[in-house]
């Protein structure tokens, strides 16, 4: 958590800070993530997978067929908001994206990250994939990444039936 405190002290006043952590700790997928839930990661990273398959289908078959599993990149990806793996001014405008619509807002960033590399993932093994997903400015620029993320949109209809799918396969409630 702190990644989510010191950017957020960064940029709020304390009390503000304090009521957007809180909110944000209570985002079903963060919570996953700092509960470590296995199990719900699990189901995020179906909920990944997906996403992915309907935004960025050869990605999505690319990597199923490697074995690739998401889990770990929902983990990584939740705990730190990505701000581990940006500089502070894209990580800021992730922030902005997903304190939105945080958990729709995180999936976004996340086909974002897959959709920039796609060229690059395509040629990759999964150990390879993991690196790069996590590192995505070691492929690409920010500002392709930002021009990217701009244009990318998830519909609300999708990722819900996409997400209730992904639960009650998990059989979470």
């Amino acid at each position: 958590m702190n990644f989510y405190a010191g950017t957020l002290i960064l940029n709020c006043k304390n009390v503000d800070a304090f009521n957007i952590l809180s909110y944000l700790l209570t985002v079903p997928v963060i919570k996953a993530c700092f509960s470590v839930d296995m199990n719900k990661l699990a189901a995020y990273g179906n909920v990944l997978e997906e996403l992915l398959l309907l935004y960025v289908p050869k990605v999505a078959k690319y990597l199923k067929a490697s074995g690739y599993q998401y889990q770990t990149y929902i983990f990584d990806s939740g705990a730190s908001l990505f701000y581990a793996n940006f500089s502070y001014f894209v990580a800021s405008e992730i922030w902005d994206a997903i304190l939105d619509s945080p958990e729709i807002g995180l999936f976004r960033v996340g086909v974002t990250v897959f959709k920039t590399l796609e060229k690059e993932l395509l040629t990759m093994r999964a150990d390879e994939v993991m690196m790069a997903v996590k590192f995505p400015c070691q492929h690409t620029t920010e500002e392709v990444f930002l021009k990217t993320l701009s244009k990318t949109e998830i519909k609300v209809k999708d990722f819900l039936r996409i997400k209730q799918k992904a639960m009650d396969d998990a059989k979470i409630l």
